[in-house]
């Protein structure tokens, strides 16, 4: 039997909002699988739990599109200022820590260096995900969670809070995460909001919506003036509405 600390709400146990105010996205995704994997081992039916609402196309940057985010920092070619995605891009896919990580030559990452630090995705639909998932993974690797913070955080009021409090320490060794799928909730040039779905060992999905922006030459993401994500990551019931997207 689950003892009553374990019953409580995991979003607001003091460790988790503790961590709701670090940059590396993932390791809040994976702290919260990790709880009801150690918590809830025999729960049947994760789908059970509370959810959060999915984002909407309504949360992403308003940017237009004729901002100046500069070249390709590698230069990578493809340049698209509107679309979306429907259907999955082809991809190899990379073991980062534990979590494989998907890569296109086209898109990128176009730089990969030999700790297994990328960046460089090209200013597309494709890009954009590419980077969401690609930033989600290397925060859940406490090798690579600083490094990504530092590279990936956009400029304003919460970047320092945010790069100051990456995690140097991983989730509990229990948990496998994967990524699941996907949902381009919004794309506008410069600016575009990814919504990535993993799926936990234990069956749990979470919803991982990254808001991000074109600058120098890459996408980086958004963090509120708190450092906390600029969209809030939570479990939901199904896949439905996104596109099915996995490397294992």
């Amino acid at each position: 039997m689950a003892s009553d600390d374990s019953e409580q709400n995991p979003y607001t146990r003091p460790g988790f909002v503790a961590a709701a105010i670090v940059v590396a996205l993932v390791v809040i995704l994976a702290a919260v699988l990790g709880y009801r994997a150690v918590a809830e081992p025999d729960d049947p039916d994760p789908t059970t739990a509370p959810t959060s609402p999915v984002p909407t196309a309504t949360a992403a940057p308003t940017e237009s599109p004729s901002a100046q985010g500069g070249e390709s920092v590698c230069g990578l070619e493809p340049v698209e200022l509107d679309g979306t995605l429907t259907a999955a891009p082809e991809a190899e896919w990379d073991i980062v820590g534990r979590i494989a990580a998907p890569v296109s030559e086209q898109h990128g990452p176009g730089v990969i260096e030999e700790n297994g630090f990328r960046y460089c995705f090209s200013q597309t639909p494709t890009g954009a995900l590419l980077a969401a998932a690609n930033i989600a993974v290397m925060g859940a690797d406490p090798t690579l969670s600083e490094e990504m913070a530092e590279q990936f955080v956009a400029p304003g009021p919460g970047r320092e809070a945010a790069v100051s409090q990456a995690p140097a320490t991983g989730a509990d060794g229990q948990v496998s995460t994967q990524i699941a799928g996907f949902r381009m909730a919004a794309y506008e040039g410069n600016s575009a909001l990814v919504d990535v779905a993993f799926r936990g060992s234990n069956g749990a999905l979470i919803s991982f919506p990254l808001q991000l922006v074109w600058l120098d030459g890459d996408w980086k993401f958004k963090v509120g003036d708190d450092g906390q994500p600029a969209s809030p990551i939570g479990q939901i019931p199904d896949l439905a509405g996104y596109v099915l997207w996995s490397g294992v």
